[in-house]
C-alpha cells in the first residue's frame, strides 16, 4: 500500500469515528422537542399586517403543535384549553388583534421522561406585544412545558408559568 492510500485511509477512520461519536453523543429526542419549540416560537411572531389566509395558515401550523386536551396558561392566572382547534380559534383571535408580537427563546432546559414519550422543559422567554402603537407588554417570563410524542412527532400538552426569572 502506498503511503498516499494509507493516509487516506487513516484518514477516512477518523471521520467515520467522530461522525459515529457525534450521531451516539447527540439526543435527538432532546433536538426535535427544541425545534418543535423554536417553529412555535416564529409561528407567533408578527411584523405588521399579514392578509388573512397567512394568519389561518400559522393558526393552523400551530395548532399542530399540540396535543388533544392540551392547555396553555400563557400569562399567570391566564390560560385556554381545548383541542387543537380551540387553541387554533384563541390565537387567531388574539393574533389578529396585535399589531407586533416578538419571542426570544433565551433559555430550555429539556428533561426526558424515563418513560418516553414525555418530556418537560423549563423555558425562559422575552416577548413583546404592541397593540394599536403602544407597547401592550415586554417583560420575560418562564414557563413550564410538558410534552408528549405522539405518532413520532413532540406535541405540547400543557404550559403553565412559573414566575419570572
Amino acid at each position: 500500500m502506498s503511503t498516499r492510500l494509507k493516509t487516506s485511509a487513516i484518514v477516512f477512520g477518523v471521520l467515520l469515528l467522530l461522525c459515529g461519536y457525534f450521531y451516539f453523543q447527540v439526543d435527538w429526542e432532546v433536538r426535535a422537542i427544541r425545534k418543535q419549540l423554536k417553529q412555535v416560537a416564529e409561528l407567533v411572531e408578527k411584523e405588521g399586517s399579514v392578509s388573512t389566509f397567512e394568519s389561518l395558515a400559522r393558526s393552523r401550523q400551530l395548532s399542530n403543535c399540540f396535543t388533544e386536551h392540551a392547555k396553555v396558561e400563557y400569562l399567570a392566572g391566564r390560560a385556554c384549553a381545548g383541542g387543537p382547534d380551540e387553541l387554533g380559534r384563541a390565537f387567531l383571535a388574539v393574533w389578529n388583534q396585535v399589531d407586533s408580537a416578538s419571542v426570544a427563546i433565551l433559555r430550555h432546559d429539556v428533561e426526558l421522561s424515563e418513560q418516553h414519550p414525555e418530556a418537560k422543559s423549563r423555558v425562559t422567554v422575552n416577548a413583546r406585544v404592541i397593540l394599536a402603537g403602544n407597547d401592550a407588554m415586554r417583560d420575560s417570563v418562564q414557563y413550564q412545558i410538558y410534552w408528549r410524542k405522539l405518532d413520532g412527532d413532540w406535541l405540547i400538552h400543557e404550559v403553565v408559568t412559573v414566575g419570572a426569572p
